[in-house]
């Protein structure tokens, strides 16, 4: 599993996030349903490590839609994301700031309720599937 322990170097940011180079991944996340596929930008070539971080943050920046928020079954869940929205929001210390993101609603990162620290990416298979690990 590859964690991060210290700051990455502009140089590294731009490196293949695996070896040998993919032009496309896609992460599992434990606590979501739907996955994180990352495609290459910065070199159109490959995925590079910082294409990664852009797309898990891309990913779980989007606000759910009203069938993904349905999907929600357990009521102790859905209490548990609505409770990480209001959360996030109330944690935005300019005012309006906080009224705007309050105003957009869930958003897809409030499913990991507080799991938010990366803690690496492993192959999940020897198929190549990937997981992210938060803590």
């Amino acid at each position: 599993m590859m964690t991060l322990h210290s700051p990455l170097s502009q140089r590294a940011m731009y490196e293949p996030a695996i070896e040998p180079p993919v032009t496309s991944l896609t992460l599992s996340v434990p606590y979501i349903s739907w996955p994180i596929t990352v495609r290459p930008s910065a070199n159109g070539a490959f995925v590079t490590v910082s294409d990664v971080f852009d797309g898990i943050y891309r990913t779980l920046r989007a606000q759910v839609t009203e069938s993904e928020y349905r999907s929600i079954r357990s009521p102790s869940d859905l209490k548990r994301v609505n409770g990480a929205y209001e959360h996030r929001y109330r944690r935005i210390r300019d005012s309006y700031a906080a009224y705007k993101e309050r105003q957009n609603g869930v958003r897809r990162v409030d499913f990991l309720v507080r799991h938010t620290r990366f803690r690496g990416i492993s192959f999940a298979d020897s198929r190549g599937g990937l997981v992210l690990h938060l803590s």
